[in-house]
């Protein structure tokens, strides 16, 4: 099964709707590489996010094909659809058990918000179990509250955090599917490759904005 190899060295997973993939989310697969000397980052388009229940998602397919684009020019990113091709809903719990079988030492890549939102996930202690968190502030918050959020989660699930640097990109997905369906650019918002792909297949002209 894809990327499902033993392997010791550490490994960073990095899952999310990728709704569509954009150049954020590539900067922060790339800094937790270099930061933290990752052998590789596993990207992970989830299949049926139960957080994302009633809003417009672009097709698996075409989901799994921006991933492959955007990261065609990163030979240490490596895309996996573990989730897109399981059952029901993707949790991360159940995808990190299943991960640990094979990966001894996995960096599981979030944002700083999802930190905040960590121990209302489906089994967090099984998240945190499996895996050392990787949490990027991007300037949204300041570090008294991540210290405190980082304090109580190891103190809560005896977690392994931790938190990497990176100046602040002011990119979203959500913005990104606003400008398509008004008709405005995105360069420099996703790569060439995605943009094009977008264009062609006549992707979120009429897709639903909030996430």
């Amino acid at each position: 099964m894809c990327c499902l190899r033993r392997n010791n060295r550490p490994t960073g997973i990095f899952g999310g709707t990728f709704n569509p993939i954009h150049l954020g989310h590539i900067a922060l697969a790339r800094q937790a590489y270099e930061e933290l000397g990752l052998d590789k980052v596993i990207i992970m388009p989830s299949g049926n996010p139960p957080h994302k229940q009633g809003l417009t998602i672009a097709s698996e397919y075409d989901r799994c094909n921006m991933v492959r684009l955007a990261i065609e020019d990163y030979p240490y990113m490596e895309f996996s659809d573990y989730e897109i091709t399981h059952t029901g809903y993707s949790y991360s719990a159940l995808t990190l058990t299943e991960f640990a079988k094979y990966y001894s030492n996995i960096y599981f890549i979030i944002g700083a918000d999802s930190l905040f939102q960590l121990d209302t996930w489906y089994h967090p202690e099984t998240v945190m179990k499996y895996s050392t968190i990787v949490a990027a502030n991007r300037d949204m918050h300041a570090i008294t509250e991540l210290e405190a959020a980082v304090s109580s989660l190891e103190q809560r699930y005896n977690a392994r955090i931790k938190l990497i640097h990176m100046n602040d990109v002011p990119i979203s997905s959500s913005d990104i599917r606003r400008r398509i369906m008004s008709g405005m650019p995105v360069d420099g918002m996703v790569s060439a490759s995605v943009a094009q792909y977008i264009k062609e297949h006549h992707l979120y002209s009429g897709s639903d904005i909030p996430e």
